[in-house]
């Protein structure tokens, strides 16, 4: 299960729309453990999950973060310090801020 800090409410994700249109959101509140209120095209909310894996790869309402300098590695978790990918590498808070 993908967590993100609310600190990161707002940055860039890629989701994937009802008629499997890959857009950027960004999140803007948690509904639930993994499931958040995204905003999408600038018009309205979406729930969205948020999961580790390959933008391409994204299901129908799912959204995923791409750790920056690492192609591949996708945010699993997104604390106030680090980050840890889909395969539970640790990254350090100078990564973390080339995400804001």
């Amino acid at each position: 299960m993908a967590k993100l800090n609310k600190k990161y409410y707002g940055i860039a994700l890629y989701y994937k729309t009802s008629n499997n249109e890959l857009i950027f959101g960004e999140t803007k509140k948690q509904a639930s453990n993994n499931k958040f209120l995204c905003h999408v095209n600038d018009k309205h909310l979406e729930t969205c999950t948020f999961v580790a894996k390959h933008y391409k790869l994204l299901n129908q309402g799912e959204m995923c973060l791409e750790i920056p300098e690492f192609p591949g590695k996708y945010v699993l978790h997104l604390t106030n310090d680090k980050i840890i990918d889909q395969d539970g590498t640790r990254y350090t808070w100078d990564i973390v801020t080339k995400l804001i």
